[in-house]
C-alpha cells in the first residue's frame, strides 16, 4: 500500500466516538482505567476509570503530571519495539500497561490501562512519594487504599486483552484505508474512464444482462438523440421503445461489426452503424454488451474521404478568358448561389468534372461529400445498386449487411452524374423519382432514405435530339436542365490554348521535374492551327508528351505527338500526295490520343473492332 503511517493522524482514520466506545467496553470488563493517546502521546479520548489518586493527586500538580507523561511515552514506546502488550510501573508507583496502534509499521497511537496495585503497597514510599509532590500524606495514603489489587496474571490477562483491542483498531484502520484507497483507485479509473468515453466522437452504450444501461457517454446520447439525460440503470426497452434492435443484440449477446440501425425516436428516423461485443468477466462468463456506435452521416463522410469522394478544384484552377469562358464562368457563380440542379453540356476532354467541383466548391455544401458517378461505365444490370444502395440478400452475391448507394453517400453534398445522356430509359424513371421525392429506396428494401442531395448532371450527347427520339425522359431532362452551362470545344477558345499550355508547362515542370521555361513559337502556331478533337484533355495529354520527350530548355513543334505537328502539313500541302497508310496512321494517333488512350473509346470512334484496333496500332508503329 501506499500510504505510510508517519503521514497519518489517528483520528484521521478512525470515528472518535467509536474508539470511544472501544475503550469504555474493555475498562468496563476488566475494572482498570484507560485512555487513548495519539502518535505524539497527546490523550484523544475522555479518561475511564481514573481514581483519585491519579486524577486528584498525581495528575493535578505538575510534578505528578511530568511523572505520568514520561510514563505513558515509557509504556506507549516499550510496546512498540517488543511488538506485544508493555507491564511496567509508572513514574508515581502504579502498574500500568500500554498497547499500540500501528499502521505499516509505524505507531499511531496507544491505549492505556491500569492504576492498579500487584500487592499491598509499601506505605513508607508512598509517603516519601507524597511529601516530594507536595501532598498531604494522610489524604493520599487515603486515596491509596481505594485503588484495586489485582493479582500479576489477572494484570497480565488485562493486558493481552488490551493488546488485542489495540491489534483489532490496527486492523480495521488499515482495511478502511484499503478500501478507500481501493475506491479511490476505482473512482480515479472511473473518471478517466468516463474522461475518455467523453472525449470519442463514437457513441459508447454497455448493457448488462438484464437489458439495462449501465454506461452510456455524450456521444451515444446525441446520436440517438435521447431526451432523457438519466438512462443509467433503465432498461433499454424503456428508453429506445420495446421493439428496438438493440436490445435484440442485447438480449442474444450478438456480435456485430458496423451493422446499420435505423431508430425511431419521437417520429425521427435516427440511421446509425453498430458494433458490438460481449462483455466477459474472469471466468468467462458475459457480463452484458458494450456497443459502439457511429452517425452514419460521419460514416459515409469517412468513406468518402477514403475513396476520393471529394471536390479539389474551384474557380481558380479554370484556366480561361474566351467570351464563352467568361459566359461560362458566370454562370459558375450563380449556380454556386442556388439549389437548384444544374446540366453541364459540352464535348469530351472540355472539363465537365472541373466545373461540377467548382461550383460545388462554391457552394454551401462545400464541406459536404462530392460523389462522382460515371453513369456509361457502371455496368447496366448494377446501375441501379450502385446508385440507391442494395440491402442485404437483395441478389446472388449481395454484400453482408447491404451497401449504401451513391445518392446516400453524397447526402449533404453533391453528386455529379456524368454522361448522364448514356443512362437506359428503365433507370430514369427511378432517377426522376428520387429528384422529385428526395428519398431513396435501397434495392431488395422497403424502409425509404430521406437524402438531401444537390444533382449536377453532364453531358456530351444532344439530350434535346434524344428526347426527341424516345431515348431520353422529357420530364427528366426538364428536371436536370434548370440551370445549364455549356462548357465551349478548345477550339472555340482561340488564345485559351496558350494560357492552358503555360500552365500545364508550369504544372508539368515541378511534377516531373525538369526546367522548362516555356515553347518556341512556332509550337504555339502548331497548336492554335490543330483541332483538338479531344478538347483541354488531349492537349493535357500532349504538352505531359512534349515535356517528357523535350531535350531543350523551350518545347518545339518536334516534341508534340506526331498526330499533332504533322496534322497541318496534311491540311495545308493539298497539291502533296500522301499515302493512305499515312493518313489511316494520323487519324488512328489523332482518335486515341482525343481520348486519352482509351482503346474501347478509340475503337468505337473509328467504327471498328478493339482487336481490329490493336493490329492496327501494331502495323502502323503507334503506342497506346
Amino acid at each position: 500500500m501506499d500510504f505510510s503511517g508517519e503521514e497519518i493522524n489517528l483520528l484521521d482514520v478512525i470515528d472518535l466516538e467509536f474508539l470511544q466506545q472501544f475503550q469504555d467496553t474493555f475498562a468496563r470488563v476488566t475494572g482498570v482505567a484507560a485512555l487513548t493517546f495519539d502518535k505524539n502521546n497527546n490523550p484523544v479520548t475522555q479518561p475511564i476509570n481514573f481514581i483519585d489518586i491519579c486524577m486528584k493527586y498525581n495528575r493535578s500538580c505538575s510534578e505528578g503530571l511530568k511523572r505520568c507523561e514520561i510514563s505513558d511515552k515509557k509504556g506507549a514506546e516499550e510496546s512498540t519495539r517488543i511488538g506485544k502488550p508493555a507491564v511496567y510501573h509508572c513514574e508515581n508507583g502504579m502498574v500500568d500497561f500500554a498497547a499500540p496502534i500501528m499502521l505499516n509499521g509505524v505507531r499511531i497511537g496507544a491505549i492505556l490501562g491500569g492504576q492498579v496495585l500487584s500487592k499491598q503497597p509499601e506505605k513508607e514510599k508512598f509517603i516519601k512519594h507524597a511529601e516530594v509532590l507536595g501532598i498531604d500524606p494522610n489524604e493520599y495514603l487515603e486515596a491509596l487504599n481505594k485503588v484495586k489489587i489485582i493479582p500479576e496474571e489477572k494484570i497480565k490477562e488485562a493486558a493481552d486483552l488490551l493488546y488485542l483491542v489495540s491489534s483489532k483498531i490496527s486492523k480495521m484502520i488499515e482495511n478502511q484505508l484499503r478500501k478507500e484507497e481501493l475506491q479511490e483507485e476505482k473512482n480515479q479509473a472511473y473518471e478517466l474512464l468516463s474522461a475518455a468515453t467523453s472525449s470519442v466522437t463514437e457513441g459508447l452504450m454497455a448493457v448488462d444482462n438484464d437489458g439495462k444501461i449501465i454506461h452510456i457517454n455524450p456521444a451515444a446520447f446525441a446520436i440517438m438523440e435521447l431526451s432523457d439525460k438519466d438512462v443509467v440503470g433503465k432498461p433499454l426497452s424503456l428508453i429506445l421503445g420495446p421493439n428496438n434492435k438493440f436490445s435484440e443484440i442485447a438480449k442474444n449477446c450478438i456480435w456485430n461489426t458496423d451493422e446499420e440501425i435505423v431508430l425511431d425516436q419521437g417520429g425521427e428516423r435516427i440511421h446509425c452503424t453498430s458494433s458490438s461485443r460481449p462483455i466477459l468477466k474472469e471466468n468467462g462468463t458475459i457480463a452484458g454488451v458494450v456497443f459502439t456506435l457511429r452517425e452514419i452521416r460521419k460514416v459515409r463522410s469517412l468513406v468518402n474521404r477514403m475513396v476520393g469522394a471529394t471536390a479539389r478544384f474551384t474557380c481558380e484552377d479554370i484556366i480561361g478568358e474566351s467570351v464563352g469562358m467568361k459566359k461560362a464562368f458566370k454562370l459558375i457563380s450563380v449556380a454556386a448561389n442556388s439549389r437548384s440542379n444544374v446540366l453541364l453540356t459540352g464535348e469530351s476532354g472540355t472539363g465537365k468534372e472541373l466545373f461540377a467541383q467548382a461550383i460545388h466548391n462554391h457552394s454551401g455544401r462545400s464541406e459536404g461529400p462530392f460523389v462522382a458517378v460515371n453513369c456509361a461505365a457502371l455496368p447496366r444490370e448494377l446501375i441501379q445498386s450502385e446508385l440507391f444502395g442494395y440491402n442485404e440478400g437483395a441478389f446472388t452475391g449481395a454484400k453482408r449487411g447491404g451497401n449504401p448507394g451513391k445518392f446516400e453517400l453524397a447526402n449533404e453534398g453533391t453528386i455529379f452524374l456524368d454522361e448522364i445522356g448514356d443512362m437506359p430509359m428503365e433507370l430514369q424513371v427511378n432517377l426522376l423519382r428520387v429528384l422529385q421525392e428526395r428519398k431513396v429506396t435501397r434495392v431488395g428494401g422497403e424502409k425509404v432514405l430521406p437524402v438531401n442531395v444537390r444533382i449536377i448532371a453532364a453531358t456530351n450527347k444532344d439530350l434535346m435530339r434524344a428526347v426527341e427520339e424516345g431515348r431520353f425522359r422529357e420530364d427528366l431532362y426538364y428536371r436536370l436542365n434548370v440551370l445549364n452551362i455549356h462548357i465551349p470545344p478548345l477550339r472555340e477558345r482561340g488564345k485559351d490554348i496558350e494560357l492552358l499550355t503555360i500552365h500545364l508547362i508550369n504544372i508539368f515542370s515541378e511534377h516531373l521535374g525538369k526546367e522548362i521555361d516555356g515553347a518556341e513559337l512556332e509550337f504555339f502556331e502548331v497548336i492554335r492551327n490543330y483541332s483538338w478533337p479531344g478538347n483541354v484533355r488531349e492537349l493535357q495529354n500532349a504538352v505531359e508528351y512534349a515535356m517528357n520527350v523535350a531535350e531543350g530548355e523551350y518545347l518545339s513543334v518536334t516534341d508534340l505527338p506526331r498526330s499533332i505537328h504533322r496534322q497541318p502539313d496534311l491540311l495545308k500541302e493539298v497539291g502533296k500526295v500522301i499515302s493512305l497508310t499515312e493518313i489511316e496512321r494520323i487519324t488512328v494517333e489523332s482518335t486515341l490520343n482525343r481520348f486519352n488512350g482509351n482503346i474501347t473509346k478509340t475503337a468505337k470512334a473509328l467504327g471498328i473492332g478493339r482487336n481490329t484496333l490493336y493490329d492496327k496500332l501494331r502495323k502502323l508503329g503507334v503506342r497506346a
